[in-house]
Formats: structure tokens, C-alpha cells, sequence
């Protein structure tokens, strides 16, 4: 029980939450190399989208998403 109370474990089951609840990942899924360090893997279905973005250079991440009323969000990993 102590483990969950952990931040690193309340983040994690912050991004489980959100992979099993938004509605992009129900959609077509893509990746871009915009160069050697970066990827983005990209969920789009209709007008929902969620993006991770990953820096290998800086070992940097982080999430843009938008939510059913089509307001864009996004936080660091």
C-alpha cells in the first residue's frame, strides 16, 4: 500500500488511466522520426488526438492531448 502512495507510481497510474479512457486510442495510430533523437507516436480518431513526444537527446517526454470538448491539454512525463 505504501508503493501506491509513491509519485512515481500516482503518475504512472495517471497515464494507464488515460490510455484506457481516451477516446484517440480507439483510432489510427502513427509514428514520426522528425530527426535521429525525436519520435512522436500519434492516436487520432475523428477529431480526438493524443501525441507523445520523445526526445532521446535529452531523455524528455511528454503527452499533448485534447479533451471531448476539443480543448488541447498536455503534461511532461
Amino acid at each position: 500500500e505504501q508503493a501506491v502512495q509513491q509519485e512515481v507510481v500516482q503518475r504512472l497510474l495517471k497515464l494507464i488511466a488515460f490510455r484506457n479512457t481516451h477516446s484517440s486510442f480507439e483510432g489510427t495510430f502513427s509514428v514520426e522520426k522528425p530527426n535521429d533523437y525525436e519520435l512522436e507516436l500519434k492516436w487520432v480518431q475523428d477529431k480526438s488526438y493524443s501525441t507523445l513526444f520523445v526526445n532521446l537527446k535529452s531523455h524528455q517526454s511528454s503527452i499533448s492531448y485534447n479533451d471531448e470538448l476539443g480543448k488541447d491539454h498536455g503534461w511532461l512525463l
